[in-house]
């Protein structure tokens, strides 16, 4: 049995929640405590931690709890700031925080894909690693399948379209843990399960055609890996 913790756009010290009268780093320290208490097996952050000094204060906390921790960065992170409290080798670590874990079941793969886009290099490593017969968790910061929501047609992955085509070239099933659309979301296309996890700090109302801030409640995703069993569960708060 495995339980992760999954945490995405948290956006401390941003502008962004800052803007909507919400206090990111009360919130994060909400969740926090709450993940604390649930005897986790690891923490997921995927994407979105907030501006340069609060990542040492950040990366300090998670490490003190003695919880493995892996990472995923996205749009508003900065990869020669995170690369200074979590590092993992990989085939293009100059530049870029991509990398494979495993277990006897189960490749976990982590992408990164802060400027939008799956670069060339990390495609063809995907590729390699989804030869692999075990089950595949993909974690990224961007959605892969497309969601409908005004921010899927406004920040999308860039190139999304020819990785649903190699993830749908798999023969068993895939499943995609993600952020950044602040919503909460599940669906299965074919052998590919998408679940965004909304953010730890606001939300942005599923709406095709505008933009609407909901400041009203935050949260993070569960995710239990059983006896060949996915079980998800999203944790909300209201206010703080």
């Amino acid at each position: 049995m495995r339980l992760i913790a999954i945490v995405t756009d948290l956006h401390l010290g941003d502008d962004f929640p800052r803007a909507n009268n919400v206090d990111a780093a009360k919130r994060w320290n909400i969740i926090f405590e709450d993940i604390k208490k649930r005897n986790v097996n690891q923490i997921v952050i995927n994407g979105d931690i907030g501006d340069r000094p609060s990542n040492f204060v950040f990366f300090n906390e998670l490490k003190y709890t003695g919880i493995p921790f892996t990472l995923t960065l996205g749009n508003h992170d900065f990869y020669d700031e995170a690369i200074k409290y979590f590092y993992r080798n990989n085939p293009n670590n100059d530049l870029e925080l991509y990398y494979a874990e495993e277990d006897e079941e189960t490749l976990f793969i982590y992408l990164d894909s802060l400027t939008g886009t799956i670069s060339k290099n990390q495609y063809d490593w995907l590729a390699t690693q989804l030869r692999s017969p075990k089950k595949i968790f993909i974690f990224i910061h961007h959605p892969i399948l497309p969601v409908p929501t005004i921010v899927d047609t406004l920040y999308p992955l860039t190139n999304r379209e020819e990785i649903v085509n190699l993830l749908f070239q798999h023969t068993g099933p895939i499943t995609i843990c993600c952020g950044h659309y602040h919503i909460e979301h599940d669906q299965t296309v074919g052998n590919v399960r998408q679940l965004v996890t909304p953010a730890a700090s606001v939300q942005i109302q599923q709406d095709d055609k505008e933009v609407i801030i909901d400041t009203t409640k935050f949260g993070y995703r569960l995710l239990l890996l059983r006896n060949n069993v996915i079980q998800t569960d999203v944790i909300w708060f209201e206010n703080d």
